[in-house]
């Protein structure tokens, strides 16, 4: 195996998925293209599937075409499908329209295409019962998404960064296998084995704020304050990871103890069982809760710092009786030494 091959494996362990069906995100783009030429180089050595005595590892390729740069979207969808014939491998895509989304929802449209991106992605794993779903983000996307949200303001959980796994649900994974690889080195595998990509110009367009971030904080920051930003940036999000994950297993063994009942709609805690500490400590009551809504799959999009904070003072402030509200229609109610968090969608 080469260099990258190797690298790959490193960051995702192929005793993980060996044997597996994986969907592969490809939108086009170097990052995509090289991730999945990775795998499908590693998967046709026949040294790899002889490892195991199971089926062959089936790759499956999905692409979602936004729609959002006319002739250009159409042309990356024809390049992801001309890539998986090539390569032989089964391929679907979807148009979707996300304007209308972003809209009703009052969100931003990247937001609202990410959204629409990841539950497709979602539906089509389940209906292929693949095990894992597979995202192209690199070295570069972490440094970014934690400069990002520095600069909008975050704790621990944001400064840890993106994860390398994630769980959408019993059955499926999301892995994210080149975290630890720049873009550089990927555009350098892809000019080693010459394969193309797609190029999007709006990765330039300084409208979006991820872009004047990569193109214009970044550099001024390795050129003015610190020529090896990205590594202390990458340093930080370790530490702080580390100490969420401490933070987490306290939160956890709390929840098991508090959270009373739990059904999809309905969280009841009885603050009677929490130590004074514990209730005393709005850090400490924020996690437990947060854990606890985690646990319940409930959205935490639109909860801010400061929802979170009313959500602890409810669970630690006077004993009254009172519906509060919280983003995505969830309901707040503090009955005595019980807080009912009710979620209505």
């Amino acid at each position: 195996m080469n260099p990258f091959e190797d690298r790959l494996l490193e960051n995702w362990p192929s005793a993980a998925w060996q044997g597996q069906t994986i969907l592969v995100a490809v939108s086009g783009g170097a990052d995509s293209v090289a991730l999945l030429r990775l795998l499908h180089a590693i998967c046709g050595k026949s040294s790899f599937e002889a490892e195991i005595s199971r089926p062959p590892t089936k790759l499956i390729v999905g692409h979602i075409n936004h729609q959002s740069r006319g002739e250009a979207s159409d042309e990356d969808a024809e390049f992801v499908q001309r890539l998986a014939e090539e390569l032989q491998l089964p391929c679907r895509i979807e148009r979707i329209m996300v304007e209308p989304r972003s809209e009703l929802r009052r969100e931003s449209w990247e937001s609202a295409a990410r959204e629409a991106r990841y539950a497709i992605l979602q539906k089509w794993a389940e209906e292929i019962s693949a095990k894992w779903l597979v995202t192209a983000h690199t070295q570069d996307d972490q440094v970014e998404t934690i400069l990002h949200r520095v600069l909008r303001g975050t704790g621990l959980t944001g400064l840890a960064g993106i994860p390398p796994e994630r769980s959408l649900s019993d059955t499926l994974t999301l892995a994210r296998p080149l975290l630890s690889i720049s873009k550089q080195e990927l555009l350098d595998y892809l000019s080693a084995i010459k394969q193309s990509f797609r190029e999007d110009h709006t990765n330039t367009d300084p409208t979006f704020t991820r872009n004047r971030i990569r193109h214009e904080l970044l550099p001024l920051l390795e050129t003015s304050f610190n020529p090896k930003v990205q590594q202390s940036l990458l340093q930080l999000s370790q530490l702080a990871g580390e100490a969420q994950s401490l933070i987490d297993l306290n939160a956890e063994h709390w929840v098991s103890i508090a959270l009373v009942e739990s059904t999809p709609s309905l969280m009841e805690w009885d603050l009677a069982l929490l130590p004074e500490a514990i209730r005393q400590s709005p850090a400490m009551l924020r996690e437990i809760l947060r854990t606890g809504w985690r646990q319940q799959g409930w959205p935490e999009q639109g909860m801010t710092f400061s929802h979170w904070n009313r959500l602890a003072e409810l669970a630690s402030g006077p004993r009254r009786r009172e519906m509060q509200m919280f983003p995505k229609a969830i309901r707040v109610m503090r009955r005595r030494e019980r807080l009912v968090v009710g979620n209505r969608e």
